[in-house]
């Protein structure tokens, strides 16, 4: 290259051109070398069936499209749940901060009464039961 530069026959545009072969060569043996190497996988049996690999994607995106749904239906009723629960806290607040019951006036419970369980309004205990 050196002597190509001194006596002036050194073409910029040649030995781009050379590059760019010498580029595309080894291109050329490398896919070459890959190919043989896959044939040589492909005939070992060593690599899946095609028909094999289609179908084993088709399952996973089945699976997937079934775990998607699922995680919707999980998903929607947490949110009504979640929902449900801000309600019963927002009627909790309200009945805690509500008015005040006049004097005198009857108070009645919202709560269902629970089995097993006696209202105290509904006892009677007189000072000879107390004691």
């Amino acid at each position: 290259m050196a002597l190509e530069v001194l006596l002036g026959l050194w073409n910029e545009d040649l030995a781009g051109l050379e590059k760019n072969a010498s580029e595309a060569t080894s291109c050329f043996r490398a896919a070459r070398s890959a190919l043989a190497a896959f044939k040589k996988l492909r005939d070992s049996g060593a690599l899946a069936d095609p028909a094999s690999v289609r179908a084993m994607y088709e399952q996973k995106q089945g699976e997937h499209r079934a775990a998607t749904r699922r995680w919707q239906q999980a998903d929607a009723a947490l949110k009504t749940a979640i929902g449900e629960g801000g309600r019963l806290v927002a009627l909790h607040k309200a009945a805690d901060t509500g008015p005040a019951p006049a004097p005198g006036a009857a108070v009645r419970s919202t709560c269902s009464p629970v089995p097993g369980i006696v209202a105290a309004s509904s006892l009677s205990l007189s000072r000879s039961d107390a004691g």
